[in-house]
């Protein structure tokens, strides 16, 4: 079973104060108002309730939308895994603009310090103005990835940021959020919190689940070719493993809606109303759809149609770009934008098949629909325009620094 939220927190939940650590709590607001950005890591859209998922994944987001906040379920993530779609967020440009992604480029064997490489990836730049340089902001995550190397946490005053995936989920994060609201954050704030749980490594489902069927945890080995992962991705479909996955996930993404309860109560217990609150995602995840598992390196809805809410505050009407977040964060109209997205090739991966797969570059607009990888013609037009710019942003020399952390994170 999982453990309940800490006793601070926890005491709240039903409205009723129990313990000397209520009784501390301060009054709604008094220590004044906060920008909440919550990214829900590795969340799909079609699995909120909001969205049409009938099982009762994500209580949380549901009341939420009840109370009034405004939900949209077509909103497409910029880039096709963490590092680009978030850094997208903190800067409102697009993928080919802030060149934070893998590259086109083979990877080196080796990073100087001897690690074996994920293969070529930049991290943020510093000529960008992040939301962090915009705003006084504090972060909390689940996700390594935002931490120091990819360029991410640039402008943070404070930054707690897990050492590795499945570090800093559930209870454990919301104890962080604890910490730093009552040391770090301050009147008028942005707090950007990462929400990890449904990113494997999953937790292992309890016994006593009220709908999933009890299961091991699991993570996926995607560099060899003995993995489960690899004979999946091969046309070896396992349909047990399909269902596992299937289960862990959905429990994954009720973990994050139960973490997310935990970090709202615990705002409100430290004493800060939440002047805007906005919530999106980075990506989706695969599921056995068009024969893949994880996420990355290819565009279909189930890794780029993503949640986004906003409370207060309206959304606009049918797919929009989860960029949206830069505008809202900031209490702004959201700006018209392409509605788009692009990946680039993973070349460890694409060595293991051959390079039949894993090997394009993709770019992806859904308003209007088109679709191109670098084995197409160039298109014509402003898309092609745009793919050109995909294209000519995959050239560079990607980081040690950030190769090393990511395959010692899990990415491999």
């Amino acid at each position: 079973m999982p453990r309940p939220f800490p006793t601070v927190t926890a005491c709240f939940v039903t409205g009723l104060c129990v313990g000397t650590a209520c009784s501390r709590r301060p009054a709604p607001g008094s220590r004044g108002d906060l920008v909440v950005f919550i990214v829900l890591d590795t969340v799909r859209a079609d699995h909120l309730g909001g969205c049409g998922e009938t099982r009762p994944l994500t209580p949380t987001l549901d009341a939420l939308v009840a109370d009034g906040a405004a939900l949209s379920c077509t909103a497409v993530a910029p880039g096709s895994w963490t590092l680009p779609s978030h850094a997208s967020f903190f800067t409102g440009l697009e993928v080919p603009e802030h060149g934070a992604h893998a590259l086109d480029q083979p990877p080196e064997a080796t990073a100087p310090d001897g690690k074996r490489s994920l293969g070529p990836a930049r991290p943020l730049s510093d000529q960008p103005t992040v939301l962090a340089e915009l705003q006084p902001a504090v972060m909390v995550s689940g996700n390594p990835v935002l931490g120091p190397s990819s360029g991410l946490s640039r402008g943070f005053r404070h930054r707690r940021v897990a050492r590795h995936f499945g570090r800093l989920y559930g209870d454990k994060l919301v104890r962080a959020v604890e910490t730093v609201l009552e040391d770090s954050v301050q009147d008028g704030d942005l707090l950007f919190i990462n929400i990890a749980d449904a990113h494997t490594p999953w937790r292992s489902i309890p016994d006593d689940h009220a709908f999933l069927p009890a299961r091991p945890g699991r993570t996926w080995h995607q560099d060899t070719t003995d993995s489960d992962w690899y004979r999946f991705v091969s046309g070896s479909p396992d349909p047990e493993l399909l269902a596992e996955a299937r289960d862990l996930y959905a429990y994954g993404v009720q973990r994050a809606d139960r973490t997310l309860g935990g970090v709202l109560r615990a705002i409100d217990a430290a004493g800060f109303a939440r002047t805007r609150l906005v919530i999106t995602s980075d990506h989706g995840e695969y599921l056995g759809e068009h024969g893949l598992l994880g996420h990355g390196h290819y565009l279909h809805d189930e890794n780029q149609v993503v949640p986004l809410l906003v409370q207060p505050g309206t959304l606009p009407d049918g797919p929009v770009s989860a960029l949206a977040t830069y505008d809202l964060v900031r209490g702004q109209p959201v700006s018209p934008r392409p509605v788009r997205a692009a990946a680039w090739p993973h070349a460890k991966k694409a060595t293991l098949f051959q390079q039949t797969r894993f090997a394009s570059t993709s770019a992806r607009s859904w308003t209007p629909a088109h679709w191109w990888t670098s084995k197409e013609p160039r298109p014509e037009g402003d898309f092609g325009t745009w793919v050109d710019a995909v294209q000519a942003s995959a050239h560079g020399v990607g980081d040690a620094a950030l190769q090393g952390m990511l395959e010692e994170l899990g990415y491999q």
